[in-house]
């Protein structure tokens, strides 16, 4: 085992009418060119965990989820959502469209 992957696609914003806040993360707002939905295209959130030596052990010895998960972060997992926050701060979805495929 080399690592495992998970994916979620995320709608990307309409570049024609998506709106900053004052935060300057944008939303969408809707226009001829995208329906009026306010996105256009997607786009993938990932997140990866490499498996190393002791995730590999862990895996072996039928670990509880819990340790897993704290052996991935510290061999330097980014979730999900983490992901989302970058997409965010970069302009190309908003913070609902994150939270629609992050929820658990």
């Amino acid at each position: 085992l080399l690592g495992v992957l998970a994916q979620r696609l995320v709608r990307k914003l309409c570049p024609v009418c998506k709106k900053a806040d004052a935060r300057e993360r944008y939303h969408p707002v809707g226009c001829a060119a995208c329906a009026n939905t306010g996105y256009k295209g997607r786009t993938g959130v990932y997140e990866l965990m490499v498996a190393d030596d002791k995730i590999r052990s862990l895996i072996h010895s039928r670990a509880a989820e819990s340790q897993l998960f704290v052996a991935a972060e510290q061999a330097g997992l980014h979730s999900m959502r983490e992901d989302g926050e970058r997409l965010i701060t970069e302009g190309i979805t908003s913070p609902e469209e994150v939270m629609r495929v992050t929820r658990e």
